[in-house]
């Protein structure tokens, strides 16, 4: 999104705390950016550039919305990433100085 395009009053959807949230745009700061509330949690937040606006949410649905959010932060997962499985109890491997005596031993012949 370009500064530009950033209307005062307008609904946003913007990276907030590393998630992407529905905000209102309240005022522009003094310092830069814009002061912007979430609707969700009431909270205010500091939107200091448009980089982190990621489309308008005005007259978007929750499920389009949330479609757009989803898009939008590809870098989360959808599931917690599933457990390893435990290693299987069998015998325990032999210590790295012991492989290298069986590697340098001659071998034993046949009967």
């Amino acid at each position: 999104m370009k500064k530009n395009d950033v209307r005062i009053g307008g609904t946003y959807l913007a990276k907030v705390s590393g998630d992407v949230a529905k905000v209102r745009i309240d005022a522009e700061n003094p310092r830069g950016g814009w002061d912007a509330t979430n609707p969700a949690t009431g909270r205010v937040v500091r939107i200091r550039s448009a980089q982190r606006l990621r489309a308008a949410a005005d007259g978007l649905d929750g499920a389009r919305s949330a479609a757009i959010a989803k898009l939008a932060a590809p870098h989360a997962p959808d599931a917690a990433p599933a457990p390893k499985a435990p290693k299987a109890a069998g015998t325990p491997k032999a210590p790295a100085a012991a492989k290298a005596d069986k590697a340098k031993a001659a071998p034993v012949p046949k009967a």
